[in-house]
């Protein structure tokens, strides 16, 4: 994966994306959310793709 298609946390450009593909870890887990391992995502505005961890995901929702 080439680094310009990571989501970074301190460009403006990055306004928004989309969820296109949501990975799961394969055993049985009490809470669905807690299973997810990762995201890829592609930005609406820039047309950049990549793939993130549920952590960063959630760290780039929350600012």
């Amino acid at each position: 994966m080439e680094d310009d298609h990571i989501i970074t946390y301190n460009s403006l450009m990055i306004m928004s994306v989309k969820i296109t593909c949501i990975k799961k870890a394969g055993e049985q887990h009490q809470n669905p959310y807690v299973a997810i391992t990762s995201l890829t995502w592609v930005n609406e505005e820039t047309k950049a793709t990549g793939t993130s961890t549920r952590e960063e995901m959630y760290d780039y929702i929350k600012k």
